[in-house]
């Protein structure tokens, strides 16, 4: 959070609003219940950053239905506080992608779950936000996912020197490239248990230097609902 306030941007913070469903793969945390979490959301919001739902396993798998009460459960939360859940990413990029998007696109205004779990690049074969064509709505929008940490560093080994931070940042800046020379999008994902120094050695560092980068070579980094709402206004302005 210091790193992003000093260079001006702002991200996109996903939170996980499902009690535990008994999932493997789903998370422990109630941030109604921790008030180290609460504080940090509201830290976020008076910083005018964008918090958003990270949809459960069991909602993605097992009943579409619980989304609902994920994202009911959060708003309660943001809404009093000037924030809204209008896009979403989905845990563990679970589910198939043809019936998520006909749950997310009848309760947001964008998604950003369509991605590698395993590698960079574009899973749907484009790098500008799109509306699937399965969608329930006509003005909803994908943001492909193309940049995960875990993506990126199991693309690298560890006994790399510098732990692959090198490598890890080549292939980052790399894709950055790729996508500029197109006028295209990269939306990153970074998970907040990489800044675990001990555990995910310079993973955090790939982090600031891709940010870093991409402010030097004049790209607009901004939070996902700001490049839906300039993505709408756009094809509006061409239609």
């Amino acid at each position: 959070l210091r790193f992003e306030l000093s260079l001006g941007v702002r991200s996109s913070w996903f939170i996980y609003a499902a009690p535990w469903s008994g999932w493997k793969w789903d998370l422990l945390y109630d941030f109604r219940l921790d008030k180290s979490m609460r504080r940090l959301l509201e830290f976020l919001l008076s910083e005018d950053y964008e918090v958003g739902p990270h949809s459960s396993m069991a909602s993605a798998v097992v009943d579409p239905k619980l989304l609902d009460g994920e994202v009911d459960r959060l708003n309660r939360f943001l809404r009093p506080r000037g924030g809204r859940c209008s896009g979403v990413r989905q845990h563990e990029l679970a589910g198939k992608c043809t019936e998520r998007t006909l749950e997310f696109s009848s309760r947001f205004a964008y998604d950003t779950s369509i991605g590698f779990n395993n590698s960079v690049g574009f899973r749907s074969g484009v790098s500008t936000p799109y509306t699937p064509v399965d969608s329930r709505s006509e003005s909803f929008l994908e943001l492909p996912l193309s940049l995960m940490d875990n993506s990126l560093f199991n693309m690298v080994r560890s006994d790399e020197p510098n732990y692959g931070l090198d490598n890890a940042t080549k292939i980052g800046r790399n894709l950055l490239d790729d996508v500029r020379k197109v006028s295209g999008m990269v939306v990153l994902n970074w998970h907040p248990h990489v800044w675990d120094q001990e555990r995910y050695p310079r993973w955090a560092q790939a982090y600031f230097d891709l940010v870093h980068y991409a402010l030097e070579t004049n790209a607009w980094i901004a939070p996902a609902q700001q490049v839906a709402d300039h993505w709408i206004r756009r094809r509006a302005k061409m239609s």
